[in-house]
This record gives C-alpha cells, structure tokens and sequence, in this order.
C-alpha cells in the first residue's frame, strides 16, 4: 500500500549499517577512494605543512629579528610586534569575501602574498636596508596572509571530504600541520646565532610560502556555492 509508512530498519541491518559506517573512520584508504580524494588529499597534506612550517618560523622568528636588527628598547620592539598582530583583521576580513568567489585561487593567492611578505621584511631588516617603519608594515601584510592562509585552508579541507571519512581527513591533515610546527623553530635556530646566515631561514620560509602555491591552484576541484558532502 503506497500509503504505509515505510518500515523502521531491523536490528541486524541497522547494525550492518553502523559497522560499516564505522569501518571507513579508521580506515586511510578512503582518503584517496576515488579521482578527486587521490588528488586532494595529498594536496591538502604538503598544503598544511608548508602552511605551518613558514608561518610557526616566522612568528617564532620576528621578535628575534626586531630584536637585533633595530637598535630600540624593548618595549618599542613589543609595540613593533603588537602594529604585526593588527594585520589579522584586514587579512580575514579580505579573505571572508575572497573566499566566496574562489576556493584554491583565492588560497593560492594568499600564499604569494605571503612569500612575498617574508621576502620583503627580510630585506628591511638587513644591512643598509633596514627600515623599522618598512619592517612593521611587512610584518602586518604577513599576519594578515598568514591568518587568511589558514582560514581559507580550513574551509577547504572542511569540504574535501565527506562526513563519514571528514574527522579522519582533518586529523590525518593536521598531523602534518603539527610535524611541521615542531621543527620550524629548531630550523630557524640553526641560522638565528649568524646574522649572516639568517637571511637563509626567511628565504626558506619564503620559498615554502611560494611552494604552497601550486598543490593550492591544482587543487581538483573548488567548491564555492556547494554544500558539504554527506
């Protein structure tokens, strides 16, 4: 009878159902089931390391840059820093808007920009280069794509994936985010002791900014105006 409500599940079915549900969560596999995962996911693991490996660097190393390379006291180095962290609000607030037109061209975006920024406020804090003023403003275009990299990039690591295998996704994204967190800083001190050898490290930190760009833009698919995947 068409009219009859349709029948609950029975036990053993349900069961079935949840076990294979439950199966996929553990599973790596699943995250490279299919053309588009194969291409993503790979993508979004070099994506979150290069991301945090450059930006953990950077913000472990401006305060020592400022330091040594302008002759001011320390609180005037605190306000240095301080004018860097207002860079945050642009840089979101641009890519909010951004973010909506374009997935992976936007994140791309973000990442020149940011490379770029290293680049420069490396050349504003060395030799007869040096300018505190060009140095602050350098260090707020980086905060702010910085912040942007990793909003954008969490929008799109979100909608890679569907529900079942998302949590896995994440995770298994975010241990290369924190691999690349723990040795950035002990990369940097290798260089920190010779100001001659820093400029090294930020050429690094630049060119992994840069890096960044090409898993960003080849990304297979960009999923601006289309819901989350069940």
């Amino acid at each position: 009878n068409p009219s009859e409500a349709p029948r609950p599940r029975s036990a053993p079915a349900a069961d079935a159902a949840d076990a294979s549900a439950s199966s996929m969560h553990g599973k790596i596999s699943e995250l490279f089931r299919g053309e588009t995962l194969r291409k993503t996911t790979p993508r979004l693991w070099m994506l979150w390391f290069l991301t945090q490996f450059s930006s953990a660097g950077m913000v472990f190393a401006l305060p020592k840059i400022f330091d040594e390379s302008f002759a001011v006291s320390k609180r005037r180095i605190a306000l240095d820093l301080l004018w860097g962290v207002f860079g945050l609000i642009p840089g979101l607030a641009i890519a909010y808007f951004v973010v909506e037109k374009s997935r992976k061209y936007s994140l791309a975006g973000y990442y020149l920009v940011a490379a770029a920024s290293v680049f420069l406020f490396m050349l504003t804090t060395m030799g007869s280069l040096a300018n505190e003023a060009a140095a602050i403003l350098m260090s707020v275009v980086l905060r702010g794509a910085m912040e942007g990299c990793f909003a954008i990039l969490n929008t799109t690591s979100v909608e890679s994936y569907p529900t079942l295998i998302r949590a896995s996704g994440l995770g298994n994204a975010q241990i290369f985010d924190h691999i690349a967190g723990a040795i950035s800083p002990l990369f940097f001190s290798i260089f920190n002791d010779n100001t001659k050898l820093r400029p090294i490290a930020l050429t690094v930190y630049a060119a992994a900014y840069a890096l960044a760009f090409l898993p960003a833009v080849t990304l297979p698919k960009d999923y601006v105006g289309q819901a989350i995947k069940d």
